[in-house]
């Protein structure tokens, strides 16, 4: 966070590249400067739950209340409410995508179904789905046995 994240900012500025961060809120709670920082460079900020532990087994208050939790820390440390919403190992409850809705969120990465964005219709609304890269990111190099 001290080290990377300051280095991985300037290489995207020098290339004139925006980002979204998914930011877990326990840790822009922990490091708000940082949080402030992405979203003064420009770049947006997405949720990402209140820390890295599973949600989908969350009854619906309570995972309502995990993802609030997460938009009031980065509303707090950066002044500008997420649109975008990532689970924990893109791992989705059967609620989620209504809370998120309900929640203002316009769209989520958890879905490996298809390689563009697509919409699709939640509660008689039409809520974005933009296909999550897995064999591009780092999550299939870590093995995690027992906490999933």
């Amino acid at each position: 966070m001290r080290e990377g994240v300051p280095r991985i900012l300037d290489l995207l500025d020098k290339h004139g590249i925006k980002m979204t961060s998914f930011m877990i809120g326990d840790a822009v709670r922990r490091h708000s400067g940082v949080a402030a920082e992405i979203v003064r460079r420009g770049h947006e900020a997405g949720a990402h739950g209140r820390s890295w532990q599973r949600q989908y087994q969350l009854p619906r208050p309570q995972e309502k209340e995990w993802i609030a939790d997460s938009v009031q820390a980065i509303e707090q440390a950066t002044g500008t409410r997420p649109a975008g919403y990532n689970n924990y190992w893109i791992r989705p409850g059967v609620n989620t995508l209504e809370i998120l809705q309900e929640l203002g969120f316009t769209y989520h990465i958890d879905d490996l179904s298809a390689d563009e964005p697509f919409l699709q219709m939640i509660n008689g609304q039409p809520f974005a789905t933009v296909p999550y890269s897995v064999h591009l990111n780092d999550i299939a190099s870590f093995d995690f046995p027992g906490c999933l």
